[in-house]
């Protein structure tokens, strides 16, 4: 049984390397003359995990496998719903712009790689958002920590 986690564990990295050919330049956000645009609403955007932060020592961790292009990702859909991916599984909940609050309705723990257990463990206690300077925070209720993201395409 052991052999068989161990397969399933190295066949999901192996398909989270081959999906690393999209790789962000870092540019999705920027206009024609490469300045930068403001974020200023949370509907329809997309981001990309950059780590977690602690707040006391504003320290960011930064989260393995970093070379899978879906893996830490949010979609934040218009109907108020957003759907994210951890290393290996995906994740839905609902967000509410009027009160920067966010809400996991459902995961899965199964098979996680590297850091994936770690990241669902601080997602699933993640209350409220913020957006500043075109960077994504999503905060916990004790402010102890937060996950930064960078907006994608």
């Amino acid at each position: 049984m052991k052999s068989l986690k161990i397969f399933i564990s190295l066949c999901a990295f192996l398909f989270c390397i081959s999906c690393s050919s999209n790789v962000d330049n870092g540019n999705n956000t920027g206009d024609d003359n490469g300045k930068e645009t403001e974020i200023k609403s949370i509907k329809g955007t997309k981001w990309k995990l950059e780590g977690i932060v602690d707040i006391k020592t504003d320290i960011i961790k930064e989260i393995e496998p970093k070379i899978c292009v879906r893996c830490y990702t949010l979609t934040f859909n218009e109907d108020n719903s957003f759907s994210g991916f951890t290393s290996t599984n995906e994740f839905l909940g609902t967000y509410d712009s009027s009160t920067s609050s966010i809400k996991i309705l459902g995961l899965t723990k199964v098979n996680e790689l590297l850091d994936g257990e770690e990241f669902l463990n601080t997602l699933i206690n993640m209350q409220t958002f913020s957006i500043q300077k075109n960077k994504l925070k999503l905060f916990n209720k004790e402010y102890s920590n937060y996950l930064i993201y960078k907006p994608i395409q």
